[in-house]
């Protein structure tokens, strides 16, 4: 029996607008002094899951992964990298997938753990994260999958993601169990 879907309704198109909001990082372009300040830090790219992540990295002495946000980049961190690198510490900036000069169309929490993961992993021994909001996240998720460090901080990470998903999914008809599923 061919039964034929029915037409899509305005939840439908609002629940397609959210995935995309979720999934579908904005690419920020490096201004002229972030390409400045890291001159002659690039590393080759780590291949992550058939995708090349842009990595940067300053300084020397225990490694410090600095994990950025959505619609942001790893040079955004450049100020904390920078203290970093004068506290003695070596400090790996580097793009999650989607954004920045990494490669990718779509991204997630889920995503942005596991170039985490991959990054700790490539690097050889990491002394510390520091995650900045969806980033800090991330680094949750990559320290309940196994990820082990020294130290970490977290800036402006989110306390739950609940209320950002039912906002943008803005279905009033919604139940609160079709809404968290």
């Amino acid at each position: 029996m061919d039964a034929a879907l029915p037409p899509p309704t305005s939840a439908d198109h609002r629940l397609a607008a959210a995935r995309h909001a979720f999934s579908t990082p904005e690419r920020v372009p490096m201004t002229p002094h972030e390409e400045a300040a890291l001159a002659g830090a690039a590393e080759p790219p780590l291949r992550h899951e058939g995708l090349k992540l842009a990595r940067w990295t300053l300084g020397t002495g225990p490694r410090v992964l600095l994990v950025h946000g959505w619609n942001s980049r790893g040079a955004h961190l450049l100020d904390i990298a920078q203290a970093l690198v004068e506290a003695g510490f070596s400090a790996t900036l580097f793009d999650l997938p989607a954004h920045g000069d990494s490669g990718g169309q779509a991204a997630s929490v889920v995503h942005a753990a596991r170039a985490l993961r991959a990054m700790a992993a490539d690097c050889g021994p990491v002394h510390g994260v520091v995650g900045h909001s969806m980033g800090s996240a991330a680094a949750l998720l990559a320290f309940a999958d196994g990820l082990q460090v020294a130290r970490s901080a977290h800036l402006a990470g989110p306390s739950s993601l609940t209320p950002m998903i039912k906002w943008q999914a803005d279905i009033p008809s919604s139940t609160p169990t079709a809404v968290s599923a």
